[in-house]
């Protein structure tokens, strides 16, 4: 099997030293990170990396990931270990055709993935029903706010709200649900003073 890439972090260091080492004038994060490496003696370089204990689940995203239908063949036994795991498996259905995982907690706090940004939208927003409903609080929920050069219509506006892909909305969702006592993870910088900076 070939190895995992090296994280994308590493290509992003690799690009500050090198702009450190042209003439155009220096950021101050540039100038930062040519400091951190020029103090370092020796520089371990990652040729590969471990993102999951599952080895067949390695094997499965390493082969949706490859170029021909011919290549994109799954093996039979990590098809069917796949059939075991996803959510509404046959064998999983209670009489009124639910999954009866969705009644454990363990099963509900697992990390839910999908190919799709429809799907993951989808269950961003159970997500944050089911914790709300745990702890007994209200949902409340925040509307998206941009400008645009354009002038847009009522109902363009509103499908840019139920535009599901976050890397194309600036990581902002159409509706965010948030309620008291809500885990969350911040990626931007919303008040240095207080510490409350991403993580």
């Amino acid at each position: 099997m070939a190895p995992s890439p090296p994280p994308r972090q590493y290509f992003q260091a690799s690009s500050l030293v090198s702009s450190a080492r042209q003439d155009d004038p220096k950021s101050f994060e540039v100038q930062q990170v040519w400091k951190f490496y020029q103090a370092i003696p020796n520089c371990i370089i990652l040729r590969e990396c471990e993102r999951f204990e599952e080895p067949l689940l390695e094997e499965l995203l390493n082969t949706i990931r490859r170029a021909t239908p011919q290549q994109r063949v799954i093996r039979p036994e990590v098809w069917d270990r796949l059939l075991q795991c996803y959510a509404g498996a046959p064998e999983h259905l209670d009489d009124s055709g639910i999954d009866r995982r969705f009644r454990q907690q363990e099963f509900l706090d697992a990390v839910f993935m999908s190919q799709e940004w429809a799907i993951v939208a989808r269950e961003q927003q159970q997500r944050i029903v089911r914790n709300s409903r745990r702890k007994g609080e209200l949902v409340h929920y925040v509307q998206a706010v941009d400008s645009c050069k354009f002038d847009l219509t009522r109902e363009e506006h509103h499908r840019f709200l139920q535009y599901p892909n976050m890397i194309k909305t600036v990581r902002m969702m159409g509706l965010l649900g948030v309620h008291s006592g809500m885990r969350v993870r911040i990626t931007r910088r919303l008040q240095p003073a207080d510490q409350v900076v991403q993580d």
